[in-house]
């Protein structure tokens, strides 16, 4: 089944469901160079070293975002949920590239979210997201989910409270389905996205044909 993963090299515009552009390759056509290693972020085996010390926060606007987001997760953990970063905030850190925005992932509901924050916008309530407000930036805070079935090729009927683990399975990439930890910067990875970030390659987390057939977007 190896062989019907996708992979491309880094190279397009970055984006929060993954890069564009690029070369395609597939596997066993060759494989992409290594990535030298950088401020000894990753070692041999794609595992993150040093983590927080290497990424680049020059911006205090990028600071003062990730410090709410720091504030949202410990809120949530403060009430007795489960909550980490998720998706490409962690892919960006783990580049050492400070992020443009912060999505949280927790066990919470979204009406126990929204009981958790005094502003909030149910923006996306029906599939597990609630949008908080602090400090006037909105942060997309979902619940850990599993999807139902895709009929219109961009949403799911419904949605499944799951597991940490179930829901970074149901995620596109594997470079995009990692979590964070950002009070010890321990990145929390059941897809091996820390191994193709340090191989240069961008691959469909299970069947890439049910991956882009759920949502056309992912393309």
């Amino acid at each position: 089944a190896q062989h019907r993963q996708c992979r491309r090299r880094y190279g397009g515009r970055r984006g929060g469901r993954g890069s564009r552009g690029g070369r395609l390759l597939r596997a066993g056509c060759g494989e992409p160079a290594a990535r030298k290693e950088k401020d000894g972020l990753v070692n041999e085996a794609g595992e993150v070293q040093s983590h927080g010390g290497n990424i680049r926060m020059s911006d205090p606007q990028t600071n003062q975002i990730r410090h709410g987001a720091v504030e949202v997760v410990r809120t949530l953990r403060e009430r007795g949920f489960i909550a980490y970063f998720a998706g490409g905030c962690v892919r960006d850190e783990v580049l050492g590239r400070p992020a443009k925005d912060y999505d949280i992932a927790t066990s919470a509901t979204p009406d126990e979210v929204e009981g958790a924050f005094e502003r909030t916008h149910a923006i996306g309530k029906a599939f597990g997201v609630i949008q908080v407000m602090w400090n006037d930036h909105p942060y997309e805070v979902a619940t850990f989910r599993q999807d139902r079935e895709y009929l219109d090729g961009r949403r799911p009927q419904g949605i499944v409270p799951s597991t940490p683990d179930e829901d970074a399975q149901r995620r596109d990439f594997t470079i995009n389905g990692m979590f964070l930890d950002p009070e010890d910067n321990r990145v929390i990875d059941f897809v091996g996205g820390r191994a193709d970030i340090h191989r240069r390659v961008v691959r469909a987390i299970g069947d890439p044909v049910e991956r882009f057939e759920e949502d056309h977007l992912r393309m």
